[in-house]
């Protein structure tokens, strides 16, 4: 260790997030209900980017840029072995079926684009020594699964994430781990829901935009029953887990890109209904 310092957190300014320096240039920070890792080797390279892409966590259309199932000289097995046993020694040991992709050298340098970085020299290329395996898994609670979505609750502007977990590793090991919104769970507010169907919810759904003119056809590409966290006091640092109905949704926009010009891809939205009410939760802005 070379440097440990404390800061105010973002939303919650009586808790100090702690961030933890090592000699090499990786750091872990722990923030609420957070924790980060960086290796070096992550930070130097753009992994965030051809994960997340726009999105929050993990792009809609991983599946389509990362289609190889294993690795050259990386065991899969031993990566998810690493990324459950790290999570199990701090504590999280409710996980659901592991979700893997390969980060192949071909669907890495694929995602490669030339643009003047803050020194003016372009982003580094991807090398095959980069290749790696991004390891998912949801956290369950019940044997219902928390939702990844994230949202800034509108009544007072705290952001309620779902729980993520997601770690890479490379031949070296762990290079990246991200535990977010891990809630430890107290009392049980409301036994015995009944939860409405999916079919009650999708006509919610159709309800909300049966009197709005659409441009563009909105399609439902996913849809889960999942716990989903609701702020539960003003200050934010009290959350209720909800059954909801989590619909994933896509529709048609167009944009300019300054490269390619004017662009047509799909917009990625959540709409959430609640399980038990059958009332949509509003949403200020995805997180």
């Amino acid at each position: 260790m070379v440097d440990s310092y404390e800061s105010n957190n973002e939303y919650f300014p009586n808790y100090k997030d702690q961030t933890i320096e090592f000699e090499d240039g990786s750091y872990v920070r722990k923030e609420l209900g957070k924790l980060i890792f960086n290796d070096i080797f992550y930070q130097e390279r753009l992994y965030d980017d051809v994960i997340s892409d726009l999105s929050f966590f993990i792009r809609s259309d991983i599946k389509d840029v990362f289609q190889k199932d294993s690795l050259d000289n990386i065991d899969k097995n031993q990566a998810i072995e690493t990324v459950k046993n790290t999570v199990k020694e701090l504590g999280i040991s409710s996980l659901g079926n592991v979700e893997v992709y390969a980060l192949d050298f071909e669907g890495l340098s694929s995602q490669w684009e030339d643009f003047p970085t803050k020194s003016g020299e372009s982003p580094r290329k991807w090398e095959k020594q980069d290749e790696a395996y991004l390891v998912v898994f949801p956290v369950v609670y019940d044997n219902v699964r928390i939702t990844t979505k994230g949202y800034i609750n509108e009544a007072n502007l705290i952001p309620a994430i779902g729980s993520r977990i997601m770690g890479v590793v490379n031949k070296d090991g762990l290079i990246h781990l991200t535990c977010t919104g891990i809630y430890e769970v107290g009392k049980t507010v409301k036994e015995n829901i009944t939860a409405i169907s999916v079919d009650t919810a999708l006509e919610m759904v159709k309800n909300k935009y049966k009197d709005i003119l659409l441009t563009d056809p909105i399609r439902i590409s996913h849809i889960a029953l999942e716990y989903v966290p609701t702020v539960s006091n003003n200050d934010g640092m009290a959350y209720q887990l909800v059954p909801v109905w989590v619909f994933t949704a896509l529709q048609k926009a167009t944009y300019n890109d300054p490269k390619k010009g004017e662009v047509e891809d799909d917009s990625e939205f959540t709409i959430m209904i609640n399980a038990e009410t059958g009332k949509e939760i509003r949403i200020g802005g995805e997180q």
